[in-house]
Formats: C-alpha cells, structure tokens, sequence
C-alpha cells in the first residue's frame, strides 16, 4: 500500500512541475485538492520544484539543439504545446527590442 500512494505522490509532484493546481491534480488523481496540498508540504515541493518556466525550459532545450518532439518527451507536453512554447517566446523577444 506504501508504495501505491508513493507512485501517486510522484505522479502529483510530476504535475505540480507542470503548473498544475492542487484542483487539477485532485482531479486527474482521483484525490481531494486538500490532500494533493499536503503531499505538496509534507514532500516540500516548492525546495524541489524546478524554478524555470516549461515555456523557458523548451527555449533551452532548442537552442541546444533538441527537436519538438524530443523537447515534448522530456517535458511531458505535446509538440503543438512546444511549438506554441516557442512561438510565444519569440514574439516577446521582439516586443522588447
């Protein structure tokens, strides 16, 4: 039993990295939002919880070269997602200049 509720407590941390709320991920879990934030505090999510933005995060992987669908796999969104990702940053880098 152990071991069910630490592969769900994996799973919840996989999509508070993905910006998911403790709502989404209750729901996508089966699980109430308030236990989905007490995972969070007991586990300390926010000390382990990458700090860089997926959107920021698929601008690195494709200046060091990945494709967008190898950029999709390793952050765990779909090629449309990564592509639109992209898009989106490029548009504010040259809003800015």
């Amino acid at each position: 039993m152990a071991k069910k509720t630490k592969t769900i407590r994996e799973r919840a941390f996989n999509y508070h990295v993905k910006g998911l709320t403790f709502s989404e991920i209750g729901k996508i879990l089966d699980l109430s939002p308030r236990t989905v934030e007490r995972y969070s505090q007991i586990d300390e999510w926010k000390a382990k919880a990458n700090p860089v933005s997926l959107p920021q995060r698929a601008k690195e992987l494709r200046e060091r070269g990945f494709s967008c669908a190898a950029i999709a796999q390793m952050i765990g969104v779909s090629k449309s997602t990564v592509f639109n990702y992209l898009k989106a940053v490029e548009v504010k880098i040259i809003a800015s200049q």
